[in-house]
């Protein structure tokens, strides 16, 4: 293996007293990675660590050790499922995580094939080939009419079971790993129905039912719909082999929802940040006028270079801080008068109509919290693909992550690739997230300890002292 290596031009060292070899690599760009990887593979070795900057070309120091090939190949198969994707049903963040992941996934790891069930966005099923080793199955919600979830969930674990006896006829030897977000609990009845030591079933920690009506402060009502979904979500909790989670916030909030049930206290867990898909947000940036320009062709809204821009990014909701930001605006308009306040992601229509259990807010509810005279400075984008945020992100002047309890806002990774201010209440996952080795924040910050009344006052501030050292935030931004 070292003689293949130093044909392809790359330089291995041996490393005393262990069975791992180090390559040391330089890269030009994406493909010559994917290569290495590749043969990597090819010869039986995997890598387990790497350390490396972000932007081509870029140095890597591989650690890379035989027997764990040998571990990771036994895995043939792996089954990701969700109500929404990152292409033609999108939601929130489950689908940018899967898509992401997936698609990684299949391109490191050849041996590998990928399956991703999420739901159609019409009422035709769809099987979508995106690679030789990726398939996406699009699972119609339409049957004698729209599914509930409950209907859903039964239809999903039909076609995924049906799958996985397919998979076990056709390959005697391989393990199959199934992730499933535990928000609907979509494969309750599989993961209680399964018991094989070929199967890994795995659930995934995004944010339960029972964890965001609690921090949204919705009633769930008994004998409900929804009651029904914390009953599935937490059985499927209950009869996993692995629980993972991005942060250990909310492992923490989803073991508090299930009381004193040690049958999900017990089941091995981990802590595996959600991935970010870093080229795309690590491009060099566009000017701010630049991008200004692209906002307004994008989202239809009225925006100006001459104008101190406020962006909150993610859905319009209680749970994401929404009317504390909006409540921010009359205090910030005091000292800066041409502050303008932008929301980018979904919200709800003025009649009421609800994307998903998460409550979302409507511009009407947004408007309340603000006075008369300044309604005119708050916008409303909608939803915003995801593959043009790298852009209209350099048209913000600062960006307050103000969530209430959220698990792994990826809008904050995202920004901070971008190298744009950010004030961040320190609340649920962001803690984790926004800290340098050193224990360091990344950013400007609100104390967890602010209760969320004293939050737009504290968010003022932030604004506040950002304008009055820019560049020393502008210096710390550099630095996510």
């Amino acid at each position: 293996s070292k003689t293949q290596c130093r044909n392809k031009g790359i330089v291995p060292y041996s490393i005393k007293n262990s069975d791992s070899i180090m390559l040391l690599c330089i890269f030009s760009d994406s493909k010559d990675e994917y290569d290495l990887l590749s043969f990597l593979r090819e010869i039986d070795l995997v890598a387990v660590e790497q350390k490396c900057m972000h932007s081509y070309p870029k140095s890597v120091s591989y650690y890379v050790d035989e027997p764990a090939r040998n571990e990771f190949s036994r895995i043939t198969h792996c089954i990701f499922v969700s109500t929404e994707d990152d292409k033609m049903c999108v939601k929130g963040g489950i689908g940018t995580y899967l898509g992401i992941l997936s698609a990684q996934m299949s391109r490191y790891y050849p041996h590998l094939h990928v399956s991703w069930f999420c739901e159609s966005p019409d009422n035709q099923e769809k099987i979508i080939q995106e690679s030789r080793n990726f398939t996406r199955y699009y699972v119609s919600r339409h049957n004698d009419g729209y599914l509930n979830i409950t209907e859903y969930a039964k239809l999903m674990n039909e076609k995924v079971s049906c799958h996985i006896k397919q998979l076990l006829k056709n390959d005697s030897n391989g393990l199959i790993a199934i992730e499933s977000p535990e928000w609907e609990g979509l494969l309750c009845q599989l993961f209680m129905d399964t018991r094989s030591d070929r199967i890994i079933k795995i659930s995934r920690l995004h944010s339960s039912l029972s964890v965001t009506s609690r921090l949204s402060s919705l009633r769930i009502e008994p004998a409900s719909i929804e009651e029904e979904q914390v009953e599935r979500e937490h059985e499927q909790m209950r009869h996993s082999d692995l629980i993972s989670s991005p942060t250990s916030f909310i492992y923490t909030q989803c073991l508090d929802c299930v009381g004193d049930d040690d049958s999900v206290k017990n089941i091995r867990n981990c802590i595996v940040p959600n991935p970010v898909n870093v080229d795309d947000f690590s491009v060099e940036p566009y000017s701010r006028d630049e991008s200004i320009e692209f906002f307004k062709q994008i989202t239809g809204c009225d925006i100006s270079s001459a104008n101190f821009n406020v962006f909150a990014v993610g859905s319009v909701e209680k749970r994401k801080g929404s009317h504390l930001i909006a409540k921010f605006l009359p205090l910030i308009s005091f000292h800066i008068p041409n502050v303008h306040l932008y929301f980018i992601g979904h919200h709800i229509k003025d009649d009421g109509d609800s994307l998903t259990s998460n409550k979302k807010l409507s511009p009407r509810e947004i408007q309340d919290c603000i006075p008369d005279d300044l309604r005119s400075r708050v916008h409303f984008t909608g939803y915003v693909r995801h593959d043009v945020m790298p852009r209209l992100i350099m048209a913000g002047d600062v960006f307050p992550l103000c969530y209430l309890g959220d698990n792994f806002p990826g809008t904050l990774a995202e920004i901070a690739l971008r190298k744009k201010p950010i004030i961040a209440y320190l609340k649920g996952g962001i803690p984790e997230m926004i800290r340098d080795e050193m224990e360091n924040f990344l950013a400007l910050t609100i104390p967890a300890d602010v209760h969320p009344n004293d939050v737009p006052q504290k968010l003022s501030d932030a604004v506040m002292e950002f304008r009055r050292d820019n560049d020393k935030y502008v210096a710390l931004a550099e630095h996510h």
